[in-house]
């Protein structure tokens, strides 16, 4: 099969890793992968590259805000190059499933998509149904929705393959910046309100914050310092302050191994001298932390981001 994944070129400052592990697994799984940018500018919107590539199945990752854009993106290539499956999936599609009411739209994967999207691929393929793939909200011949159950969070993050880095490649200012980006772990435990974790923590069932194996994540970061000649870490889990004997264990095989400086997004109220000195002397040349609103009522009350 022969699967095209759309991305808003507003959103590509970064790899977006949630797609590109799905194109690792499709590709593993025998399966053509290509990637899309939407330029900036409607006026220079063009679907002949996505026509040219002829996709059986075309995926959108969706934020809130960004929808109205993917879909007219979405009817305008549907109008040229008809033949294809159309699913939606991440955070607005997750939130608010009745947006496969939409038209042009025939699956919405609710949660991590990784494992629904490879099955629901190779049920197309196979001439299987693909209406009972647990995970997928699907639109049914007759018009209906069918939504099935949810999949269960996966527990063990080293059973995915690395995401598809060789998709900078196709992108200039990603594949000539020095900086990867790339997760120790999954998930985080907080509630604040303008955050997608408070909600995605009930979606699927099991435990949401999950950590990979520190071999596991030095040998991707590896990868993209030798392979890709990245020369700088950017690691983009939300909280990567939240478990400090994971820290203990990856970070000084990090020194030792990769020797890279890196970023990392920390939370005020679990960042200890001892976790200071640690990230310190690990090469944590920048440290993102979120206070969000300098008055404390706004944060506890109305952001429930309980920091002081």
């Amino acid at each position: 099969m022969r699967i095209a994944f759309i991305l808003d070129n507003i959103i590509l400052g970064q790899e977006p890793l949630g797609v590109t592990t799905m194109g690792a697994i499709l590709k593993k799984h025998g399966h053509t992968v290509d990637y899309f940018d939407i330029p900036r500018d409607r006026a220079h919107w063009s679907t002949d590259a996505v026509a040219k590539f002829q996709p059986d199945v075309v995926g959108y990752s969706i934020s809130t805000g960004l929808h109205n854009r993917y879909m007219a993106y979405n009817r305008l290539l549907k109008s040229k190059h008809p033949n294809y499956h159309t699913i939606v999936g991440g955070p607005h599609p997750s939130y608010f499933p009745d947006f496969l009411k939409t038209d042009t739209i025939d699956f919405l994967c609710v949660g991590e998509g990784e494992w629904p999207m490879l099955e629901l691929v190779e049920a197309l393929e196979h001439g299987k149904s693909p209406y009972e793939v647990a995970g997928l909200h699907v639109k049914m011949p007759d018009g209906s929705i069918r939504a099935n159950p949810p999949r269960a969070y996966e527990q063990n993050l080293d059973a995915l393959p690395f995401p598809d880095h060789s998709f900078i490649l196709k992108f200039p200012h990603l594949r000539d910046s020095p900086i990867a980006y790339l997760m120790a772990g999954r998930g985080c435990p907080y509630n604040c309100t303008f955050c997608f974790n408070h909600v995605a923590i009930d979606l699927q069932a099991g435990r949401y914050t999950r950590y990979r194996s520190p071999e596991n994540v030095i040998e991707e970061c590896l990868e993209l310092r030798d392979r890709f000649g990245k020369r700088y870490m950017a690691f983009q889990d939300d909280t990567f302050s939240l478990n400090f004997r994971y820290l203990e264990k990856l970070l000084p095989i990090y020194k030792e191994q990769v020797g890279l400086p890196y970023l990392a997004h920390l939370r005020a109220d679990n960042l200890t001298e001892r976790m200071a000195d640690l990230l310190a002397e690990t090469h944590c040349k920048r440290a993102v932390i979120g206070l969000e609103n300098g008055t404390f009522d706004i944060r506890h009350k109305i952001l429930d981001k309980k920091i002081t």
